[in-house]
């Protein structure tokens, strides 16, 4: 696991804050419609990432402050705990 996933930012960014908002409402929506959650890829693509791995951050950081839940590589596994 690379160093930039294990380590979480003290203060958050209005930024950061805005774009782990967007990821939540994305699968949240995801959810809704689908009945299962996404994987990284296809929440990458919903909230315009390039790159699964730009989510994976996010989802790592929103893991640590409590507001989601999921099992490291296994697909599909997230879990929505409150928003951002």
């Amino acid at each position: 696991m690379s160093a930039r996933l294990t380590m979480t930012r003290p203060d958050q960014t209005p930024h950061a804050l805005h774009m782990e908002r967007r990821v939540y409402d994305a699968a949240r929506q995801f959810i809704t419609e689908h009945g299962y959650p996404p994987t990284v890829r296809e929440l990458a693509a919903l909230v315009g990432y390039r790159n699964a791995s730009s989510v994976m951050v996010r989802l790592h950081d929103m893991r640590y402050r409590g507001y989601v839940n999921f099992v490291d590589a296994t697909p599909r596994t997230l879990v929505l705990i409150r928003r951002p």
